[in-house]
């Protein structure tokens, strides 16, 4: 996080949302995150290369698309068109790109009467880190592995992927029927899933809550690098992530910290693989990536991008509208200033 926290976050907000005059409520969680965010974009402006988006609650509403005549679709143009990379970065996992040219289809429909240099500027990252799309001619073509993926991923063996997600699977089962939840399991190439069937719960974010944060602990203790036996006869770990999302919690193979770093390293923003036990957060990353999600929580799957990047934790697609477009102010502003002070 790339926070010199000067006053004027605040003070801009402030003249939004005289938070200060109130005497009796105190400041909320939400308007704390606003400030932060705004002080995130002021900070990040002048450095930032690379925008990555999570999709569902923050490129667009949940289990829908970014259409044609989005307001979102024209500032993310602007920014590519100024040089910065953007991409969709999501749990959802396909090597079929036509998936997420139904979910990016205003911004692609966009792109169309745009030089070429402009529509290579867009990237999709599919199934946390496991799969990479670039936008050639309007479509979105496969990048493929030898040219982008982490060797920590591309050394992954498919008999380790399927004994821990057969794990992930067992548990997930075993805490929905433990818990009396109804549910559907859901098995895909990288990620297991369930997914909830019954009647509206208000308690369910909790119990959903609960299973993402179990299951993560009996993964752990079965896949950390002290309990994994590799195909190879060797003891190592996975990467994984286990999330909340909202009416079902998966368990994906990889993380979006893989991902964004993945993408970095394919656009030569930095020289270095992703090392999943690793603490430190190099200055230069946090400089030129801002990712932005809605699912900051421990129970979602955004939080690992701070490994690797800047950050904005927004909860809907209208405050990415929002920072996006204060965003593009900032980088205009100092554009200008710059160049007065060269002028002068």
């Amino acid at each position: 996080l790339l926070l010199p926290l000067s006053p004027q976050a605040f003070l801009e907000m402030e003249s939004m949302m005289p938070v200060s005059r109130r005497t009796h409520v105190p400041v909320s969680f939400h308007e704390i995150r606003h400030v932060f965010n705004l002080a995130q974009v002021i900070a990040i402006a002048n450095s930032v290369r690379l925008l990555s988006f999570d999709g569902d609650k923050t490129l667009y509403d949940n289990r829908s698309v970014l259409s044609p005549g989005d307001p979102l679709v024209e500032p993310l143009v602007s920014l590519m068109e100024s040089g910065r990379a953007v991409a969709l970065v999501t749990a959802v996992g396909s090597a079929d790109g036509s998936i997420f040219e139904d979910r990016l289809r205003g911004l692609l429909d966009a792109l169309q009467d745009r030089d070429d240099d402009i529509c290579a500027r867009l990237f999709v990252v599919g199934g946390q880190c496991n799969y990479l799309f670039r936008c050639e001619g309007g479509r979105l073509v496969g990048v493929p592995d030898a040219e982008w993926k982490d060797p920590l991923v591309a050394a992954w063996k498919q008999e380790d992927i399927k004994a821990f997600l057969d794990l992930a699977s067992e548990t997930l089962a075993r805490l929905c029927r433990d818990f009396k939840l109804q549910f559907q399991m859901v098995r895909k190439p990288y990620a297991a899933g369930m997914i909830y069937t019954g009647s509206p719960n208000p308690s369910l974010p909790l119990f959903l809550d609960e299973i993402a944060f179990e299951v993560r602990d009996a993964l752990q203790d079965h896949f950390s690098p002290a309990g994994l036996r590799l195909s190879s006869g060797q003891t190592g770990s996975l990467a994984f992530c286990t999330f909340n999302g909202g009416e079902d919690v998966f368990v994906d193979v990889g993380s979006k910290a893989v991902g964004i770093r993945s993408l970095q390293r394919y656009l030569g923003l930095v020289n270095r693989y992703f090392v999943d036990a690793e603490e430190a957060v190099y200055e230069d990353e946090v400089a030129h990536t801002l990712h932005v999600g809605d699912q900051f929580t421990r129970a979602g799957n955004d939080l690992l991008a701070r490994k690797v990047a800047s950050t904005l934790w927004v909860s809907e697609p209208a405050e990415t509208l929002f920072f996006v477009e204060r965003l593009r102010r900032q980088i205009l502003t100092e554009s200008h200033d710059m160049a007065a002070l060269l002028q002068s």
